[in-house]
């Protein structure tokens, strides 16, 4: 569930983990989005950072104040090594999860 906290300068993506105590838990739940093998948490979350890196720099998003009818717009994680075994090439994105609007 993504939300803007008191104080946050940018979009905060929180990805429901249930059950999930600590970080260390939430590492086990890494997966290729496309393959389904099981990602090393430290070149995801090197990945992950580069994306955020990117969206800062592109200026891609903006802050803006959310009025009551205002919908967040919900984010999630797409993992993958689009490298192999040997040779592992990390890409993470942050994606919208699904957007509903007018269709015409």
């Amino acid at each position: 569930n993504e939300v803007y906290r008191q104080g946050d300068a940018e979009p905060v993506c929180e990805e429901p983990l249930p059950l999930l105590q600590n970080t260390r838990d939430w590492q086990e739940w890494l997966y290729d989005n496309v393959t389904g093998e099981k990602l090393d948490p430290k070149r995801v979350h090197e990945a992950r950072a580069e994306e955020i890196k990117v969206i800062k720099a592109m200026k891609v998003w903006r802050l803006e104040d959310r009025g009551p009818n205002m919908k967040v717009i919900k984010t999630r994680w797409v993992d993958v090594n689009k490298g192999d075994a040997t040779h592992p090439k990390y890409r993470s994105r942050l994606v919208a999860k699904e957007i509903k609007g007018n269709a015409t």
